[in-house]
């Protein structure tokens, strides 16, 4: 115990958060794991409405599938953002934008 009061507040602290962390609790957050939640949740609706639309023929069900997928995209492009990753960023939301414009265009023609 004589020994820990030897060391500077900054490393009592971090020797605490050793120690904290070792019973398996975890304070830091990701600060991009909603984003990745979300990524996986409007992936997860894409597919499952994919299938769905596939197996009904359901023309609205494709084109919502599709926007679920451009999220889906725009989420993996925040989490890259946030990463402060600037190209991986760029390509998820211009991927995003394309298919929206071109899902939106469809959508309008076909409905």
């Amino acid at each position: 115990m004589q020994g820990f009061l030897l060391l500077t507040e900054s490393q009592q602290y971090n020797l605490s958060m050793v120690n904290h962390r070792k019973r398996g609790h975890c304070l830091v957050k990701h600060p991009y794991k909603k984003f990745f939640q979300l990524q996986l949740l409007t992936m997860g609706l894409a597919l499952l409405l994919g299938v769905i639309a596939l197996i009904k023929a359901s023309l609205i069900m494709v084109i919502a599938a599709f926007y679920f997928l451009a999220f889906s995209f725009i989420f993996e492009g925040l989490a890259e953002h946030k990463k402060q990753h600037t190209l991986p960023f760029a390509q998820q939301v211009v991927r995003a934008f394309f298919i929206i414009v071109l899902i939106s265009y469809l959508a309008i023609i076909l409905i």
